[in-house]
């Protein structure tokens, strides 16, 4: 399953982001949406690093997903152009649609006969 980092901004982005990343799960990806604490945290930092631990931990998920989405408005702020960097450093696969990521990497979900979404998975037995 495909880990997609969506990167947001402006007033709407969380809420953006977590709408996004359901109807996303909803087609077989596996969205990660890094939640205001991960983006904005006080100002401690490890030493000498300048960046704050929250943050820190927002770009080593990045650094564990294999492509980023950049949703509308990310740009609007500084921690959206941080993870739009260090995904150019990492040289992941950088999208600004769904549409286009899902042409580059087709999802493995296919839809039944009630409209509902179908994770094609091998057969497993799951035992205790």
């Amino acid at each position: 399953m495909l880990r997609v980092y969506l990167s947001y901004g402006g007033n709407e982005g969380p809420d953006a982001a977590l709408r996004a990343a359901g109807e996303m799960a909803a087609l077989g990806y596996n969205p990660f949406v890094p939640l205001p604490f991960h983006r904005r945290t006080p100002p401690e930092t490890r030493e000498g690093s300048g960046v704050s631990n929250g943050r820190r931990c927002s770009l080593e998920w990045l650094e564990r997903c294999d492509a980023i989405l950049l949703l509308p408005d990310w740009s609007q702020c500084e921690e959206g152009l941080e993870e739009m960097e260090h995904a150019e450093q990492l040289g992941l696969p950088i999208f600004t649609s769904l549409e286009t990521l899902m042409r580059r990497f087709p999802s493995d979900v296919r839809h039944n006969d009630y409209g509902l979404s179908e994770i094609i998975v091998d057969a497993q037995l799951i035992c205790d």
